[in-house]
């Protein structure tokens, strides 16, 4: 429930999720469903909150800006999702096109994304038989991804994944 109250708040743990759902299947099927039952009903107790207490924009629907708000936020190049001092406001050559949007101005089309969810459903694979430190690991790689697909100068998400790179690297299995 955690998890999905700070995905909420804030999209980058989100990132997570398919990590630590591998890590729950393997103590078991009920794990995994428990797991995913928290998630879903921390979900629709957020997407209420969110719903009840917004108000469209001039000329959208307030789904249509509750998306803008939020995705459209974070990705458009045309706005917040664009930073000239990140990676990819700085990459030029053939770095550029991992950046690069393949449809339309969204990063979520961007390459580097495209691969970092082939890179999250890998390691949430992995995870069904990692140890604690193992998942530590897997999580902490998940933040660096996140980190690398979405820069920006502060390093404001190195202290979501610099605590499990030391759980991880420190911890006993």
């Amino acid at each position: 429930g955690a998890l999905a109250a700070a995905a909420w708040t804030g999209f980058y743990p989100a990132f997570f999720g398919p990590i630590w759902l591998g890590w729950q299947w393997q103590r078991g099927s009920k794990h995994a469903l428990q797991f995913s039952a928290a998630i879903a009903a921390i979900s629709v107790v957020m997407i209420a909150w969110v719903l009840i207490g917004s108000r469209p924009a001039p000329g959208l629907s307030l789904v249509s800006t509750i998306v803008r708000d939020t995705f459209g936020h974070h990705t458009d190049l045309a706005g917040y999702g664009s930073s000239p001092f990140g990676l990819w406001g700085q990459a030029t050559g053939i770095t550029a096109i991992f950046g690069t949007p393949l449809i339309g101005q969204s990063t979520f089309t961007a390459p580097f994304f495209l691969l970092f969810t082939a890179f999250l459903a890998w390691a949430g694979w992995l995870a069904r038989t990692a140890s604690l430190p193992g998942l530590a690991l897997l999580t902490a790689a998940a933040g660096i991804g996140a980190t690398v697909w979405k820069v920006h100068a502060t390093a404001t998400y190195m202290t979501w994944f610099y605590p499990f790179l030391l759980l991880g690297f420190l911890g006993t299995p």
